[in-house]
């Protein structure tokens, strides 16, 4: 003959039964609130976009180093070209000098030879110099400078919105551990016993029975497993046979056991 549909708790101790069994389930809901918590709490610590700015103003700085470094370099560069060009300048006005004083033909055809090498070499020279100016001035110190201080801001900006979030995070972790203590300080030791061993071997100390499912292990019960759930008083409830999890059905689990037992009839 088919299991009867087991009735809740009645008589003169329901109320009693029933409130050990509303403060296993606000027990849980507590701490399964504050698991998720903690869990996001330790995501914002470490946050991505904190890790990923750190890295970005890390490489602006190590950017700046390297392009101050090479700002030296391509300073004395333009030193010695700036140089280069001023010994070219001060040897053209030299041929030409040389040249209005000059009679002799093969003297005149060498000082013209060195005037056009001296004119050409300075042209090379000063074209040169453009160029270098022109590429210092595409990547000047202040453009450098003001990459590194958006960095720096934005990363300042993350870490004290990651700092507001932890705190308020930590603040509601701190509430709901107050709050599951004193919720375990209303349980019977008994039940306490079961829900802390729990707890400690399965990371939840109480679980939802979800039709015939169990939350705590996702197995999902037979009919003789669940009819001795269903039929556990308020104030002790059942294991799951599975993972030994304290389990409270709900009201699915009642119909579930209601339509295993009308199919099996």
């Amino acid at each position: 003959m088919p299991d009867p549909l087991p009735d809740f708790p009645t008589g003169p101790h329901a109320s009693r039964r029933r409130a050990a069994h509303i403060v296993v389930n606000d027990l849980m809901n507590v701490d399964n609130r504050w698991r998720a918590l903690s869990g996001e709490l330790a995501e914002v610590h470490d946050s991505d976009d904190v890790r990923r700015l750190e890295q970005e103003v890390a490489e602006q700085r190590r950017a700046k180093v390297t392009a101050d470094q090479a700002a030296g370099d391509d300073e004395l560069r333009l030193q010695r070209m700036r140089q280069d060009a001023a010994k070219l300048r001060a040897r053209r006005r030299d041929d030409i000098k040389s040249l209005g004083a000059a009679v002799d033909g093969e003297r005149r055809r060498d000082l013209t030879h060195d005037l056009a090498v001296a004119e050409r070499r300075l042209q090379e020279v000063e074209e040169a110099i453009a160029a270098e100016e022109q590429a210092c001035r595409t990547g000047t110190d202040a453009d450098r400078a003001r990459a590194l201080e958006v960095a720096v801001a934005a990363l300042e900006e993350a870490r004290r919105s990651q700092d507001v979030r932890e705190r308020e995070l930590s603040g509601q972790c701190e509430s709901l551990k107050e709050h599951s203590s004193a919720l375990r300080a209303e349980l019977p030791q008994d039940l306490l016993r079961r829900y802390e061993r729990s707890e400690k071997e399965n990371g939840v100390g109480a679980a939802t029975l979800t039709g015939s499912v169990c939350r705590a292990c996702f197995m999902s019960l037979d009919r003789a497993s669940l009819a001795e759930i269903l039929r556990a008083p308020e104030d002790s409830p059942a294991s799951c046979p599975e993972c030994d999890t304290m389990l409270l059905p709900d009201a699915g689990s009642y119909t579930d056991f209601a339509d295993q037992t009308h199919s099996a009839s």
